[in-house]
C-alpha cells in the first residue's frame, strides 16, 4: 500500500496517496509503534504528500516530529536525521519562514560536505536548497554561484537530461531571471520544456511547470502574446488535474493575469488578482508572503485602472506586512516602497512619496550598487518626484547622475540612455523656467516616470521539490523510503 502511494505521489496524484498514506500510517503507530523506523519514513511521506497539497502547517507538525525522533534515535549526524532536517527546512520556505529554512540549511550543508565530502549528489542537493533560500532572501548573487556548482556537478554525475539536472537548470534560469538575466534564462528554460516533454509527456505537473517557468521569462521579455498562450494552457491543465483550489493553480491564475496586465487588458487581470487574493487569504491566511503578493498585484491593477484610492489601501498594508515578515531590506519590500510612492504621485501626494524613494535610492544603492538597473530606476523615479515638487537643481543633479550611469551599463545607444537625455533636458528646461517666471509650473503626474515599470513581477511558478514542479529547488534527495 506505501508503495502504490508513493506511485500516486509520482504520477501527481496527491490526494489518493493521502488517502493510502493515513491509512498506513495508523497501522504503523498500531503494529509497531510511534518511533518505529518504518513508521518515520511513513510520517516523512505524508508530511510530503501534504506539502504537495498545499497544506503545510500539517507537514510541519508531522516533520518537527521526524527530526525530534530521528535526533533522539540515531543521532545529529545520522544521514536520516539530515534529511528530517532538510526536509522541514523546506517546509518553513513554503511557510515564508526563510530566516528558519536559512539556518537549518546552513547546518545541512556543512555537515553533508564533512560526512559525504563535496561531490556527494546529497551535498550538492544541500546547496541547490540553500541557494534556494538565498534567492527567497533576496540573495540573488550568492544563488547563482552556487547554482552554477549544482548545474555543473549534476550535469557530470547523472548525465544532461536526468530529472535532477533539469530541475539545477530551472533553477538556474530562476535565478537569472531575478538578476534580469532573461535571455540566459529562456535558453535554458527552452532546454528544460523539450526535455520534460519528451521525457514524462505533456500534462505531467513537472511538465506544466517548466511551460510557466518559460511564460513568466516570456513576459520579461516583452513577448505577451506568447505568454498568455502558455498560460492559458498552463490555467486550464492545472484546474482540471489539481481543481480550482490548489496552490499551484492559484498561482498559473495570478501568472495569466500578469500577463493580461502586459497586454493592458486590465479589466480581465482585476477579475482574476481578485479571485487569486480571496483563494491566498484562505488558504494561506493573511500574513503569508503569496497572500502579501497578491495584495500587491490587485493594487498594481487597481493602479493601472486609476482606481488610486484602493490601490493606496491594499499597498500601505503590503508595505507594513513585508515589513514585519522580511524586513526593511528585502527586495520585495523595497518594491512595496516604491509601488506606494508610485502612487502617492498619482494622489498628489509628492512629499509622501519623497520620502518613500528616498529610502528605496538609499536601501537599492547599498545592496546592489550605483550601477545597478534597480538603483538607476529608483534615481530616475526620485528625480521626477523632485520636479513634481519644484525642486529642480535635484532633480538635475540626479538625471545627469543616472545619464553617466546608463551610458556605461547600457551603451550610448540604448533606449534607457535615450530616456534619461530626455530626462535631464526636462529637468534642466524646468530649472530655467523657474529662474526665469513668476508663472508657477503646473504639475504633471505622469510627466516622466519611465524607469518605473509595472510594479511587483508575478512570484516565479516555482517550488523546491522538483517532484512538485520543477524550480525552486530540487529537494530531489529527501525521500525517506
Amino acid at each position: 500500500m506505501a508503495n502504490l502511494a508513493g506511485t500516486y505521489g509520482h504520477l501527481g496524484r496527491y490526494e489518493e496517496a493521502e488517502k493510502l498514506e493515513v491509512q498506513v500510517l495508523d497501522a504503523m503507530n498500531i503494529n509497531f509503534g510511534e518511533e518505529h523506523p518504518s513508521t518515520i519514513t511513513v510520517m516523512a511521506n505524508l508530511a510530503k504528500t501534504y506539502n504537495y497539497l498545499g497544506r503545510y502547517t500539517e507537514a510541519e507538525k508531522l516533520e518537527i516530529q521526524v527530526v525530534d525522533v530521528t535526533t533522539r534515535i540515531l543521532g545529529e549526524m545520522h544521514p536520516d536525521t539530515i534529511t528530517a532536517m532538510a526536509n522541514l527546512a523546506n517546509t518553513y520556505s513554503y511557510l515564508g519562514r526563510y530566516t528558519e529554512a536559512e539556518r537549518l540549511e546552513i547546518t545541512i550543508l556543512d555537515r553533508r560536505n564533512r560526512i559525504l565530502g563535496v561531490g556527494h549528489p546529497d551535498t550538492i542537493t544541500a546547496m541547490a536548497n540553500t541557494a534556494a533560500t538565498y534567492r527567497d532572501l533576496g540573495k540573488y548573487t550568492e544563488a547563482e554561484k552556487l547554482e552554477n556548482h549544482v548545474l555543473t556537478e549534476i550535469t557530470h554525475i547523472l548525465g544532461k537530461e536526468h530529472p535532477s539536472t533539469l530541475t539545477a537548470m530551472g533553477n538556474l534560469a530562476g535565478t537569472y531571471r531575478c538578476l534580469g538575466k532573461y535571455t540566459e534564462a529562456e535558453k535554458l528554460e527552452l532546454q528544460v520544456l523539450d526535455a520534460r516533454t519528451r521525457i514524462l509527456g505533456v500534462e505531467h505537473p513537472n511538465t506544466i511547470t517548466a511551460m510557466a517557468n518559460l511564460a513568466v521569462t516570456c513576459n520579461n521579455l516583452g513577448s505577451f502574446m506568447e505568454a498568455e498562450k502558455l498560460g492559458i494552457q498552463i490555467l486550464d491543465a492545472r484546474t482540471r488535474i489539481l481543481g480550482r483550489d490548489h496552490p499551484d493553480t492559484i498561482t498559473a491564475m495570478e501568472n495569466l493575469a500578469d500577463t493580461y496586465k502586459y497586454l493592458s487588458r486590465y479589466v480581465e487581470a482585476e477579475t482574476l488578482e481578485i479571485k487569486v487574493s480571496n483563494a491566498r487569504e484562505k488558504i494561506f491566511g493573511i500574513e503569508h508572503p503569496d497572500t502579501i503578493t497578491a495584495k500587491a498585484d490587485l493594487a498594481d491593477t487597481y493602479r493601472c485602472l486609476k482606481k488610486y484610492a484602493e490601490a493606496e489601501i491594499l499597498e500601505i498594508q503590503v508595505l507594513d506586512a513585508r515589513v514585519t515578515i522580511l524586513g526593511a531590506e528585502h527586495p520585495d519590500t523595497i518594491k512595496a516602497m516604491e509601488n506606494l510612492a508610485l502612487t502617492y504621485c498619482h494622489l498628489g501626494k509628492y512629499t509622501g512619496a519623497e520620502t518613500l524613494k528616498i529610502q528605496v535610492l538609499n536601501a537599492r544603492t547599498r545592496i546592489l550598487g550605483m550601477e545597478h538597473p534597480h538603483t538607476i530606476r529608483a534615481m530616475m523615479n526620485l528625480a521626477e518626484t523632485y520636479q513634481s515638487l519644484s525642486k529642480y537643481m535635484e532633480a538635475e543633479e540626479l538625471e545627469i547622475q543616472a545619464y553617466g550611469l546608463q551610458s556605461r551599463v547600457f551603451g550610448v545607444e540604448s533606449p534607457n540612455r535615450i530616456s534619461s537625455i530626455a530626462n535631464v533636458q526636462e529637468a534642466q528646461e524646468s530649472h530655467v523656467l523657474a529662474a526665469s517666471s513668476t508663472v508657477p509650473r503646473e504639475d504633471n503626474l505622469h510627466s516622466t516616470q519611465v524607469f518605473l515599470n509595472s510594479t511587483v513581477p508575478v512570484q516565479p511558478d516555482e517550488i523546491k521539490d522538483p517532484k512538485k514542479k520543477s524550480m525552486w529547488f530540487g529537494n530531489c534527495c529527501l525521500d525517506l523510503l
